[in-house]
């Protein structure tokens, strides 16, 4: 629909994490409507960008935890670790910050291979890839120093990076921090 593989063919392309070798999973929630990527947003980079901030601005309820505090979210309810947490609610619970990156790049067409739910996966991805590197641009993947949290370089000032990342304060958020934060970044690829 819409020129998009089905979800079947997504759930396909959906990459064995190399670092982990746990499986990308892809579980369509009837809650969740797919809304095309606006084919008039420009390059891959700026829908990315474009995405992720309507994500954190217009994202209604999605952008919060159900209740806050207990990882239990949208973007984990689109794919999750086989090990997370089924919640009352209908939604998974787990560390969500790469489902949340890993939604807006889906959204966007562009691979996944190389991702999985684990922050650090943002590291394997742009070095198969061979999109790591150590200046941020718009739109790409920002792993933190600790491997333990991602997001996605929404804009660049100087030695200023903005990210837009879920499950930061149990929502998704956006904020500037100092280059120093991140190991690297990752950039997207169609």
């Amino acid at each position: 629909m819409f020129g998009k593989p089905s979800l079947l063919a997504r759930a396909a392309v959906a990459a064995v994490a190399a670092c982990s070798a746990l499986v990308v999973m892809f579980t369509p929630s009837s809650s969740s409507a797919y809304v095309p990527p606006d084919p008039g947003c420009g390059t891959l980079r700026t829908c990315i960008v474009n995405e992720a901030n309507w994500q954190y601005t217009s994202g209604g309820s999605n952008r919060f935890e159900h209740p806050a505090g207990s990882n239990c979210n949208f973007y984990s309810t689109q794919w999750h670790d086989p090990g997370a947490t089924h919640c009352a609610n209908g939604e998974w619970a787990e560390a969500w910050c790469m489902d949340f990156a890993h939604y807006v790049y889906w959204g966007e067409n562009a691979n996944l291979s190389g991702l999985n739910h684990l922050a650090a996966s943002a590291k394997t991805y742009g070095q198969t890839h061979g999109t790591w590197h150590s200046s941020p641009i718009a739109g790409d993947l920002a792993l933190w120093s600790t491997h333990e949290h991602v997001g996605i370089v929404v804009a660049v000032s100087g030695t200023s990076v903005e990210v837009v990342s879920g499950n930061w304060s149990n929502q998704v958020s956006r904020g500037w921090f100092p280059r120093s934060t991140f190991d690297a970044f990752a950039g997207p690829v169609a």
